[in-house]
């Protein structure tokens, strides 16, 4: 009502209400439920802070209320302060404090100009943590050898080597560079070149470098430079040679280093088992396996001649214990069983880059015989095979009448 009628002289009174406050609470950056106070205060009346619930905050420790969201120390907390007189409505404000987090540091390693594989660490460690220097694998460069680890890129000598002091304690995110000395004494300088022959091999340890400067010739081995082993699906790796078919000299890292040279990874099955097709399949090239103790009847085969060059695959390798191989015609190689009789032909198949066995048809009937002058697969025919069979046995009987007859002439 703000008016009325007057009909004589009026006196108004002011009427008078006590005044209420409130108080309310707020997270001020952490999460879950704070306290709820619902009373109306008189001015001058007591407030009680409130501690439950209280909420969080990550990497956070709750201290206590303040009227100031701001503050770094709060006014009200539950061990201390914990009321106030209120004449107004008042907000309170959690007031957090930040947990110290540990550093933690990293150790890196820099080829410094080399190449292939380096060490890796992925352990974080604490301030004053000591780290073990790793030296496997490492980088390889030409004309240079590896002396060590340093902080410093351009140090002359490096602070850890693997003969001398390999550890330090960390105390921030560390790089260590190799450390290299020129091999320009005047020596001869060797690449050993590694040629996987089907397996794979980390990018830049497909060669290595040595020099006969500081040491004689004779002396000059890979050693601890020898590059990790190759991998290859399935196969287990046998050692190097010198021969992609593993005919030539087997190469280990204390082999001596005289002359740039190149070596094959030999392989052989996971599990021992062979891999070669009798039946027109297709076969990855596998290791020539061990010749057999006796050799095959009726007559050991001619050796294959090795071409001038390494080839650039592995030879194929026979379906059996007891078969051989002998050459053929256009890089060819004709399978021999131990009868001496040919059982088939292999020849490199360049779109899949594997060996392929074609099976010479049984010789069940005349028609699946070659006839004479007809040439198999590989330019072997029965013409030559039989005249090959005839003078063996001819040469054969000479032997046994010549031995006959010596035997005669003793007992005479």
């Amino acid at each position: 009502l703000t008016q009325f009628s007057i009909t004589h002289d009026t006196t108004l009174y002011a009427v008078w209400a006590a005044s209420t406050y409130g108080v309310a609470y707020h997270a001020n950056g952490g999460t879950g439920s704070v306290p709820s106070d619902a009373t109306a205060y008189s001015s001058g009346g007591t407030v009680t802070v409130l501690f439950a619930p209280r909420p969080a905050r990550a990497g956070h420790i709750f201290l206590g209320w303040d009227e100031d969201a701001g503050a770094a120390a709060p006014a009200y907390t539950e061990s201390g302060l914990d009321h106030f007189n209120i004449t107004s409505d008042t907000a309170l404000y959690a007031v957090w404090e930040a947990i110290p987090q540990a550093a933690t540091y990293g150790v890196s390693y820099d080829a410094n100009g080399g190449t292939g594989s380096v060490p890796s660490d992925a352990a974080s460690y604490g301030s004053g943590d000591t780290v073990t220097v790793l030296f496997t694998p490492r980088p390889a460069r030409a004309g240079y050898a590896f002396l060590g680890w340093d902080e410093n890129a351009g140090a002359a000598a490096p602070d850890y080597t693997e003969s001398g002091l390999d550890h330090f304690d960390v105390t921030a995110d560390t790089f260590l560079y190799a450390i290299w000395e020129a091999e320009t004494q005047g020596g001869d300088i060797y690449t050993v070149t590694f040629n996987s022959n089907g397996g794979t091999v980390a990018p830049g340890d497909e060669t290595r470098t040595v020099s006969a400067s500081a040491v004689s010739a004779s002396a000059v081995t890979l050693g601890a430079i020898m590059p990790p082993d190759p991998a290859r699906a399935g196969y287990t790796l046998l050692g190097w040679n010198t021969r992609s078919d593993g005919s030539g000299t087997a190469f280990a890292a204390s082999t001596p280093v005289t002359a740039d040279i190149a070596v094959y990874a030999l392989w052989a099955p996971a599990g021992g088992g062979g891999s070669g097709s009798t039946g027109g399949g297709t076969t990855t090239p596998p290791v020539t396996p061990d010749p057999p103790d006796e050799p095959p009847a009726p007559a050991e085969p001619p050796e294959a001649t090795p071409p001038p060059e390494e080839p650039a695959q592995n030879l194929p390798s026979p379906s059996a214990p007891g078969h051989v191989l002998v050459p053929g015609s256009g890089g060819t190689y004709i399978e021999m069983g131990e009868d001496g009789i040919p059982l088939g032909e292999w020849h490199w198949d360049e779109p899949t880059q594997t060996w392929v066995f074609e099976e010479y048809p049984p010789p069940l009937a005349n028609d699946a015989l070659p006839q004479t002058g007809e040439t198999r697969p590989g330019g072997f025919d029965l013409y030559g095979f039989l005249l090959l069979t005839f003078m063996l046995a001819v040469i054969g009987a000479g032997v046994l009448i010549r031995g006959r007859h010596r035997g005669i002439h003793r007992k005479q």
